[in-house]
């Protein structure tokens, strides 16, 4: 028995295969290793000074009825915003937590130093903040159970990258400073401009 092969119809020949180009780099995107000293230190000082601060988010959740519109009802209400939120606003601001605040604080140039979760599933939720603090010159470490130690201190569900702010308000006293030709610093080169960076 002999095969015979059909000749492909005029819309087989014509259909088009699509190809696409994928570049592949030669870096491995993998976190460090971190040693038990400084994971344990790290974790610990972190508690430490979170829990010494109250530092911590607090949401208080009431009972919202349905009801109809216009109809008044002696139910509680839920509780006023005024209530809920940060404790401390001030370190909050000094603070990027999570994900998605944390890579716009490294695409703006904010962060000084970047903590990320190690039980992150799935991985590569964290794999391009790699690329970003490299790319940055911002130190990152991948800690582990970061979010286990910090959720309850900081009364969130869970902390998967832990970001740092570099100080803003010192930056434009610096730079206000210099370009009057007066610096608090006194590291002045020889053209007047402060020499100093953070």
């Amino acid at each position: 028995m002999a095969s015979t092969q059909k000749k492909p119809t005029k819309k087989e020949a014509k259909k088009f295969i699509q190809s696409k180009a994928y570049f592949t780099s030669p870096f491995s995107t993998q976190w460090r290793p971190l040693p038990q000293d400084d994971m344990s230190f790290i974790l610990q000082t972190l508690k430490d000074k979170l829990e010494s601060s109250g530092f911590q988010k607090k949401e208080e959740r009431g009972f919202r009825p349905w009801r109809k519109k216009g109809i008044q009802s002696d139910t509680p209400k839920a509780p006023s915003a005024g209530e809920n939120g940060w404790t401390d606003l001030s370190v909050r601001r000094q603070l990027a937590i999570g994900i998605n605040e944390v890579t716009r604080a490294l695409e703006r140039n904010d962060l000084q130093l970047l903590l990320v979760c190690k039980s992150v599933k799935p991985q590569h939720m964290t794999e391009h903040l790699i690329a970003l603090s490299v790319s940055r010159e911002v130190p990152a470490c991948q800690v582990p159970w970061l979010s286990t130690t910090l959720r309850e201190p900081m009364g969130l569900k869970s902390v998967l990258a832990l970001g740092f702010r570099k100080p803003q308000d010192v930056d434009l006293k610096h730079a206000k400073s210099s370009s009057q030709g007066q610096c608090h610093c006194g590291a002045m080169s020889s053209s007047g401009t402060c020499v100093f960076r953070y």
